[in-house]
């Protein structure tokens, strides 16, 4: 295979995994729990023990803010209520 086509096999491979293109940032949920933020083209992804817990779209996010340690995602109210999860920083 010529290093052009490996290039391109890797990138094709690599853009099916569920951590592609998520920029990941640790936190901590309501209870305490260590989780990681993902955020990334298609929205905002919520891991624990490596494992989703959470998938939110960017057309289904209202509105995104942070106050002190908290950050607040605000999702329709067709789709989910409202979740709070505190910073680790």
């Amino acid at each position: 295979m010529k290093p052009g086509q490996a290039d391109i096999k890797y990138l094709e491979t690599a853009k099916r995994l569920d951590l592609y293109g998520l920029d990941l940032h640790p936190a901590r949920d309501m209870e305490n729990v260590e989780i990681y933020v993902g955020v990334g083209y298609s929205g905002i992804v919520i891991y624990r023990d490596r494992v989703r817990i959470g998938r939110f779209a960017w057309p289904k996010v209202l509105r995104i803010s942070y106050k002190k340690n908290y950050f607040y995602l605000k999702i329709r109210p067709d789709y989910l209520i409202v979740k709070r999860i505190a910073s680790s920083a």
